[in-house]
Parts: structure tokens; sequence; C-alpha cells
């Protein structure tokens, strides 16, 4: 039987034409989902791109709140200085040698907002209560440590802790900025977080156990008032060691392990 050869080209034509829009249509496709791909690809690495230049703005400011309030100027406590003064004066008009004063504790005393007074009985108190700004929790408004002393010759009974609470507080809020940033800041140190919460920790239980504690401080004939003042704070409030830890915090954290990680993203970046 012959066959029209008409026919034959005409369904070549068409099964090449049907061909060619198969391949046509799976090419397309295949560039589609690549072209898809890399916007996805491209997205995120846009994505990441701007988390780590946030994590990178967060930790910069975090170094600044800390060293800025990780300054001692900022844990003044008033008003020790007139204790000195009533100490001197007792000593030269009484024609004393020796003095021993002993302090009682009694409490610390928090106030919110409002100025109401919170209840501090423990460490973990004192932690909870100014760490309430990682809560998004208003910051406390002030803060006293009020106390005893045996001979009754200071005027004052009581300690401003308001300047170093409020210090305290911004340490806090630092990390709870850095906070926000964990997943791309434990990339760099894995424990940098979680050392830094536990230094802010420790310097307020440095300050409770010391404030709350037992003292009897000895004074002679020869301490000048600087040395009176210093035995004051450093037994009372515990000045040095808060001294040291701030130091750890400003320098150990801050300058060191902070700023490294920093200089990472902004190179991944």
């Amino acid at each position: 039987m012959d066959i029209d050869i008409g026919i034959v080209i005409a369904v070549i034509a068409l099964a090449t034409s049907i061909l060619g829009t198969l391949l046509n249509i799976i090419y397309t496709r295949r560039r589609t989902k690549a072209t898809q791909e890399q916007v996805s690809i491209s997205k995120r690495e846009a994505e990441r791109k701007r988390a780590c230049e946030e994590a990178s703005k967060a930790i910069r400011q975090a170094i600044s709140m800390i060293k800025q309030k990780a300054d001692i100027d900022y844990f003044h406590f008033s008003p020790l200085h007139f204790s000195m003064d009533s100490i001197l004066a007792h000593m030269h008009d009484d024609k004393l040698t020796e003095l021993t004063l002993y302090i009682e504790p009694e409490s610390i005393d928090i106030f919110d907002e409002e100025y109401k007074r919170v209840d501090v009985r423990t460490v973990d108190d004192l932690i909870e209560t100014l760490g309430s700004c990682l809560d998004l929790k208003p910051k406390c408004s002030g803060g006293t440590f009020n106390f005893t002393c045996t001979p009754s010759i200071l005027e004052n009974t009581f300690v401003e802790l308001g300047e170093a609470f409020d210090a305290i507080q911004d340490f806090y809020e630092a990390y709870g900025l850095l906070n926000s940033h964990r997943d791309i800041i434990e990339v760099f140190d894995s424990k940098i977080l979680d050392d830094l919460k536990k230094s802010i920790d420790d310097m307020l239980a440095v300050i409770f156990n010391t404030l709350m504690s037992k003292h009897e401080i000895k004074f002679n004939s020869k301490d000048k008032s600087s040395d009176i003042l210093r035995k004051l704070e450093n037994e009372i409030v515990g000045l040095e060691s808060i001294k040291r830890r701030l130091s750890e915090l400003s320098f150990e954290i801050c300058d060191h392990r902070l700023d490294a990680i920093q200089k990472e993203i902004f190179l991944k970046s």
C-alpha cells in the first residue's frame, strides 16, 4: 500500500513540534525552578546578612551600655561620707585611739515605679527584682540598705543603693538585648551569654551578702578620712569585690569576648 509522502511529512512535523513544545516546557520549568531556588538562596542570604548586621549592632550597643555603667562612679553609696565625718568627730571628741563599730543589718528596701516597697529577703529576690526588665517590666525607682550600729554615733544608718541598682539594671538590659540574638552570637562563643548573666547575678550576690552580714569595723586615730570611708565602703557594701566584678564585665566580657564576636560577625556578614 502506497503511503502518501505528504502525510508522513505532516506527521513528522507535528511530532517535532510537539516534542519541541515539551522540551521547551521542561526547559522553562527547570529554568523557573533554578531561578526560584536562586531567589530563595539570595533571600536567605539577605536575611542572614540582615540578622548578622542586627546582631553586630546589638553587641556594639550592649558593650556601650555595660562599659558606661561599669565605671565605679555609678556605684556611689551615699551617705557613707557623712558616717565618716561622724566617726572622726566622735574619736576626736572622746579622745579615742581606737574605735570598733558593730554593724547589724536590718533590710534592703527596693521601690517600684510607684515607689511601693518590694520585699527583698534573699539573693534570688534581689536578682528577680532587678532583672525584671528582662520581662519588659518597669525599672525599680530606688533602693536603700538599713542597718543599726553600736555605738550609736552615726546620724544616718542607711545606704543609698539607687545608683548601683540602676547600673545593674542596665547590665540586665544589655544582656536581654544580646539574648534576642542568641542563635547568632552563640555560634561564635557558646557560653558568652550565660557567663554574662552569671557575672551580673554574682555581682548582686556579693552586694546582698555583704550588706546582710554583721560587721565589726575597727578604726584607729591614725586613720585618715579616706581610710575610714574605704573601710566603711568595703565592709558594709563590699566595694573592692564590686570593683573586681565591674572590671571583669568591662574588660574580660566586653573588650575581649564580645568585641571579638562583633568583629567576627561583621567580617562574615
